[in-house]
């Protein structure tokens, strides 16, 4: 046994491979195991040379890993330097301390100097962008986006893509898992270029999706039932014989998946506990394991694989690959910058710097928006109402997001501000230019034909697909599939998803229509403001030049500079550029691969990073001030996003507006004061629009503005509305948010001000003894808590022949009331009194 032991010890050595004797002999165990598989004991020729050639196998494994070990050694050590460099070139600007050099190349600078966008978090945004606008645009062009919504051909993309693409007899199923594998593969190459070690993996679908109450809510014994039907046995369990070490790999896998641990990208841990070979940045320290591979749990084939994720999933396919997509562009991100096990690195470099208190929690923080933590969630926490706690204080986010956002998309008015004031800044268009530009946006996107496609290749299409818009307003929640599904149709009510949709688009619609027009045009004569905005996401006149001579046309048939034209660049020509990058003379497939990655990347960055500023959109930086790294499922994580719900566009507006606004023009050579007055007073008109419109569709006259006695306070209402003073207004003049919330429920957030609406019913009818009064405070608190009563082309009709009619009958004289209150606080009166039109008035 011993000598054994010696003998692999020496043979890993001459491979280059150190081992100790404990991992020999977890070598020697698989070898002894590949023995007593033989029933008989007894051996042929070819038996004996089977137990050889599985012994080689390990040496040349070994030799692999060695290989495998060095190069990711090179690759960390290359990282390491890069961002030592980074920091470095940040503190000898004056730019900040080391801390926030950390920061600023996880999430991002507030600051104007080169490669300052270019974070993490935007190259996130940018490898998202690229692949999972690859895919929609390529099913949209054969009309296949909306059939495969459906999830009608589900199981039979299944088939395609886990038995062999043609074995399903679906065209349509065909086509769409050709395109599902291409970017896949896309996506697999590049993790690989990046220090994994990822074999094309046969019988593939996508990253099965585990809802851990499902399995909880089966649990073990039915879950072990229900899959074992379902797996490949022979592999799920191979060098697992014995029945009780098989089943309590089952429990093992079970207990990992109902933790939700698999939700997180850096998590080194797969489906069953071990680890994942899609996702993993680094194996496990045992040298037998890294040799074996991860144990995984295989699926017969592609029915079987779909009957799971049916039944433990839930998930349309759609989504599941979308989300597959979205962690793959979270892992390539961390690898790119932090090397290949990006947790290490950050906790590596924090200790370096020396970064405590403050400075490494808010590293810390950030690192846990870009890797998953704070949005993994299991089934290991309290039920409340028969669901866990995060499905139900999400869906209660939910509900107070249908019954208060009506309006939305009317107090959004002010985006048209602060996108036409991105545009001023960062690409030289004149004022008028910018504003006909943010508002003509909208108009054209009611009979823009190839719109969606458009989206699509810009990236920008991703937010409205997935349904995320409501995380503009607070929580990234993953909301229960029903809940989910009430509030995409409420946003698309609202207006939301068709603003949205319009103003990102059209922002990177300009920004690609103008990189194409740089490129025909010489780099030095673009004008510093511009070229200083591309040198923020790292392009540069030799990557422009790169495009020269393709074919540019878009959809519309005008030229633009979509990321997927980066794939058409001669090799020729991107060699001259690579050498001059890299100093190296000889250049191969895999440094222009990364080449192409890369500026695929940036290209896709700086589009959709600009449209989530001129549509103020938060990130991981301000997730990470809003979230405070605490995580979904624990009471403080979820009182937390409870506390911060409608706190994002504030908070947003002063990151993402002022901040990038005073720098950018202090950047340009201009006043960083007065650019923050030209955002303010845009923002503060577009929130006088806002207010008017908002008075008109409830029945009222616009409020006055422009008199002695309003001017003040009316001016005071348009910084608040239109976000110009955000939050700060709310507190400032102590009047209702851009949302209608009291000043309590601006500050606690609308779910803890319900107390506050509770408070005054109570003191009213008890302590002052006005039941009236306090009858018709119930009734306007319970009516403003049903989903769509709110919705602004409804409100004028739901006001006069429901609202005020019930208010009245339950206390005689309210509209009256309502009518003089307008006038006296607003200046403003009903052109229509409820007093004599309402229903019951």
């Amino acid at each position: 046994m011993q000598k054994c032991v010696a003998d692999i010890v020496d043979a890993a050595r001459r491979a280059g491979f150190e081992v100790d004797e404990v991992e020999a002999a977890d070598i020697l165990d698989q070898v002894v195991d590949d023995i007593e598989r033989r029933i008989d004991r007894v051996y042929s020729q070819s038996q004996e040379d089977q137990i050889v050639a599985r012994r080689l196998q390990i040496h040349r494994q070994a030799k692999i890993n060695a290989a495998i070990q060095k190069r990711n050694f090179l690759i960390n050590q290359k990282r390491v330097a890069a961002i030592r460099q980074q920091i470095q070139e940040y503190v000898d600007a004056g730019l900040g301390d080391e801390g926030q050099a950390l920061l600023d190349i996880m999430v991002g600078s507030l600051k104007n100097y080169r490669r300052g966008r270019m974070s993490v978090d935007a190259r996130r945004k940018g490898a998202l962008a690229d692949a999972g606008g690859l895919l929609l645009a390529e099913l949209e062009r054969k009309d296949l986006v909306r059939l495969f919504e459906t999830g009608s051909l589900d199981e039979e993309i299944y088939i395609e893509l886990f038995d062999g693409i043609g074995m399903s007899g679906s065209d349509e199923a065909r086509e769409i898992a050709e395109i599902i594998r291409k970017v896949q593969k896309n996506l697999l190459d590049r993790k690989n270029r990046n220090g994994a070690n990822i074999g094309e993996l046969i019988n593939y679908v996508v990253r099965q999706r585990h809802d851990p109450n499902r399995l909880r809510d089966a649990g073990f014994e039915k879950w072990r039932d229900d899959i074992i039907q379902l797996l490949d046995t022979d592999r799920t369990f191979a060098g697992i014989r014995d029945p009780k070490e098989q089943e309590a790999f089952l429990k093992e896998a079970y207990e990992h998946l109902v933790t939700g641990r698999f939700q997180k990208v850096s998590s080194v841990f797969g489906e069953d506990g071990k680890v994942d070979p899609l996702t993993a940045f680094k194996g496990p320290a045992n040298l037998a394991k890294k040799l074996s591979g991860s144990r995984v749990l295989h699926f017969k084939d592609g029915q079987s694989s779909f009957a799971y994720a049916n039944q433990y999933s839930g998930r349309p396919l759609i989504n599941a690959v979308l989300d597959g997509i979205s962690n793959d562009a979270e892992s390539i991100a961390l690898m790119e910058v932090f090397g290949t096990n990006p947790g290490a690195m950050v906790n590596r470099l924090i200790d370096d710097l020396g970064l405590e208190g403050r400075a490494k929690a808010r590293v810390e923080n950030a690192l846990k928006e870009l890797d998953g933590t704070t949005r993994a969630v299991g089934s290991s926490q309290k039920r409340m109402l028969g669901n866990d706690m995060t499905s139900v204080a999400a869906s209660i986010r939910a509900l107070q997001n249908m019954s208060k956002l009506g309006f939305a998309t009317i107090s959004s008015f002010s985006d048209i501000a602060s996108k036409a004031t991105l545009l001023q800044r960062e690409t030289g268009r004149s004022f008028l230019q910018s504003y006909n530009i943010a508002i003509t946006d909208v108009m054209k996107a009611f009979n823009d034909q190839q719109k969606q496609e458009f989206s699509y290749l810009l990236g920008t299409g991703l937010e409205a697909f997935l349904g995320s818009i409501h995380s503009r307003f607070g929580a990234d929640d993953q909301l229960p599939g029903k809940v989910s599904k009430l509030q995409q149709i409420y946003f698309k009510l609202n207006g939301m998803q068709f603003w949205n949709a319009a103003q990102k688009d059209g922002t990177a619609r300009v920004l690609a229509a103008d990189l194409s027009n740089a490129v025909d045009r010489p780099f030095s004569e673009l004008g510093d403001g511009y070229v200083q905005t591309l040198a923020l996401y790292d392009i540069d006149g030799d990557d422009l030049g790169l495009f020269r001579g393709l074919d540019r046309t878009g959809p519309d048939g005008r030229k633009y500079v979509f990321t997927e034209m980066v794939d058409d660049i001669p090799d020729a020509s991107l060699d001259r550029v690579v050498a001059k990058r890299t100093g190296r003379l000889e250049v191969t497939n895999e440094m222009r691969q990364q080449f192409r990655d890369d500026l695929k990347t940036r290209i896709a960055a700086y589009y959709t990073d600009s449209a989530d500023a001129a549509v103020p959109t938060p990130d991981a930086r301000e997730r990470a001030i809003m979230n405070q790294g605490l995580e979904r499922g624990t009471p403080a994580g979820e009182a937390i996003r409870m506390l911060s719900q409608f706190k994002s566009f504030p908070i947003t507006f002063v990151t993402k507006g002022l901040y990038r606004q005073f720098y950018g023009k202090q950047a340009q050579g201009k006043s960083g004061a007065l650019g923050l007055v030209q955002l303010i007073t845009g923002m503060t008109a577009m929130g006088y629009v806002s207010n008017a419109t908002k008075d008109i569709l409830k029945g009222r006259e616009p409020r006055e503005v422009f008199t002695e006695d309003r001017a003040l306070k009316g001016l005071a209402e348009a910084m608040t509305a239109g976000g110009g003073l955000g939050i700060y207004g709310d507190f400032l003049f102590g009047e209702y948010s851009r949302y209608g919330q009291s000043f309590t429920q601006t500050l606690a957030g609308p779910t803890f001000g319900m107390i506050d609406d509770i408070a005054a019913i109570y003191s009213t009818a008890f302590i002052n003894g006005d039941f009236g009064k306090a009858g018709e405070m119930a009734v306007n608190d319970a009516f403003r808590m049903v989903p769509g009563q709110n919705l602004f082309w409804a409100k004028f009709g739901i006001d006069y022949l429901m609202l005020y009619g019930i208010s009245e009958a339950s206390n005689p004289g309210y509209t009256k009331r309502l009518e003089k209150r307008m006038e006296k606080e607003y200046g403003s009166e009903f052109f229509l009194p409820p007093s004599k039109f309402a229903v019951g008035g």
